[in-house]
């Protein structure tokens, strides 16, 4: 027999568009969105490839970090070592 789950109570409409905020605070904000997504992916991959031993999401997260930030400044991108 399937239950029912009670949905909460959200509002899901979208927020008026704010004359206030200007079109380059928008453009950072998207900038900041993208790069924490590549971080993101990129830290996946990165405890991915170690096989997803615990105990090292901060450094897998401060590695993708430092390979992102590497390769949109045209730098070689960081390797981990040992």
């Amino acid at each position: 027999m399937l239950t029912r789950l009670a949905m909460p109570d959200v509002d899901i409409t979208p927020e008026p568009p704010n004359p206030q905020v200007k079109s380059a605070e928008l453009s950072i904000r998207r900038d900041a969105a993208w790069r924490h997504e590549r971080v993101a992916l990129a830290a996946y991959y990165l405890a991915l490839n170690r096989g997803f031993e615990p105990g090292h999401e901060a450094e897998d997260w401060s590695l993708a970090e430092l390979q992102i930030d590497a390769m949109d400044a045209g730098r070689g991108v960081p390797q981990r070592v040992g």
